[in-house]
């Protein structure tokens, strides 16, 4: 089961997480824009001021006696802190009105979100062992309460596989998750869009598009990337017309905290197109022409990292959320930039605090990273990039999950490849 390799290090923005966000936007659609979704009825469209958390009226549907505190503890959990971090980047009714909204009313989805607090919460105690048996229990009620849904392929199967993805993350069955990312259908190629974006959370669906389009095209003609080229700058133009028409509404924190996110990627994609048919894929030495660009996307990294700490209540907790975040990029970086200040920066970056980012987990990338550096710099002291041969260069790293807290690294370098077990 494999959770990266040379491909995905290339092009971290739509990781595995753009399936989570593809469910979001159809369920937004389902839900606000006009039309039902099997059966349920048609909502408005929200207003601009955002509605409260809805009054839960939390159903005791098959929940013995002595679990009814800790389900409401799990319950006062999610509203707290689990919606907070869902929301770190760009804030999401989904998660704080739409899926309490549901779960007043369908078991499967009251089940499934005590059994992702709990989940959550262990993971921010760091406990092992904590309530999983109590997570567990109630994740099965969620399925077997799914099971009797009569619509197919309905709002509420939308809902539950968004909340099981979160599940099965901290529980570290992500097997299923990863085989699935191979079936994601094609894209057609159609004429660069006209993009206009009223929200950030628009510009951050469209330029993930583009990244998912590139990892599923792969565009090697010319008219093809140039296509795709051509789409990246309609894009970009689209997003700095946005921030010039918006500038008062982005000075906010929340917004800030977004805006420098899409700026780090806008960054990192630029860079990576920009070594398209530079050398040839299998030349590493290509990206050491781009050392000042990293140094630049690390700023915004640290940035984007500092705004969320800044407000965090406790900044020291692991964090959880479902947005393509800084992670992959800062692990792009350091399987790219052989500069030994920029591999170590972003390093501690990456450790700052524990994050949870989809399926990227700082603690487990950190240690693929680090592992990585000492290969390539061995014993020499490295004071640049060109003092790392090109013979020594790794070319592909991958990871597949083993038992809980360890896994394979398999690396390939130009004289073979090899794989070694891992702690984390």
């Amino acid at each position: 089961m494999q959770v990266s390799d040379s491909s995905t290090l290339v092009q971290p923005i739509a990781g595995p997480s753009r399936r989570t966000e593809d469910a979001n936007a159809e369920i937004r659609r389902s839900t606000s824009s006009g039309y039902s979704c099997d059966g349920y009825p048609v909502t408005t469209k929200p207003s601009s001021n955002p509605s409260p958390a809805p009054q839960l009226r939390w159903m005791m549907i098959h929940v013995q006696n002595h679990d009814v505190p800790r389900v409401a503890r799990s319950i006062q959990f999610f509203t707290e802190q689990t919606i907070q971090q869902l929301s770190m980047f760009f804030p999401d009714e989904f998660w704080s009105t739409r899926v309490l909204q549901l779960a007043n009313s369908e078991p499967c989805i009251w089940h499934a979100l005590v059994a992702l607090s709990t989940y959550h919460e262990r993971y921010i105690d760091r406990s092992p062992g904590g309530d999983a048996s109590f997570a567990l229990r109630h994740y099965n009620l969620a399925i077997n309460s799914l099971s009797g849904v009569r619509h197919h392929l309905s709002l509420i199967h939308l809902v539950s596989c968004v909340i099981f993805i979160c599940v099965e993350i901290f529980g570290n069955s992500i097997d299923g998750l990863l085989d699935m990312s191979y079936a994601v259908p094609e894209r057609q190629s159609s004429s660069p869009p006209e993009f206009t974006f009223q929200q950030l959370s628009e510009a951050r669906e469209a330029i993930h598009g583009i990244a998912l389009q590139w990892i599923l095209d792969r565009p090697s003609d010319e008219e093809a990337l140039g296509a795709l080229v051509n789409c990246f700058g309609e894009w970009c133009r689209a997003f700095d017309a946005f921030k010039q028409k918006n500038s008062q509404v982005l000075a906010g924190a929340a917004n800030r905290r977004a805006l420098t996110l899409l700026e780090l990627q806008k960054r990192y994609l630029t860079t990576h197109l920009c070594t398209v048919d530079s050398r040839g894929d299998d030349d590493e030495t290509v990206w050491d022409e781009y050392s000042s660009q990293y140094n630049e996307m690390l700023d915004f990294a640290e940035a984007s990292m500092q705004i969320y700490d800044s407000e965090a209540t406790s900044n020291k907790h692991p964090r959880f959320h479902m947005d393509t975040g800084v992670i992959p990029i800062l692990f792009a970086i350091i399987t790219r930039c052989r500069d030994p200040f920029i591999r170590r920066r972003a390093i501690e970056l990456m450790t700052w605090n524990p994050m949870q980012e989809g399926l990227w987990n700082s603690a487990l990338v950190a240690k693929a990273a680090q592992r990585l550096m000492s290969l390539e710099e061995g014993t020499v002291i490295v004071g640049c990039s060109n003092d790392i041969p090109a013979a020594a260069r790794v070319q592909g790293i991958s990871v597949y999950a083993g038992d809980e807290r360890r896994v394979v690294l398999r690396f390939s370098q130009p004289l073979g490849s090899w794989q070694e077990l891992m702690n984390y």
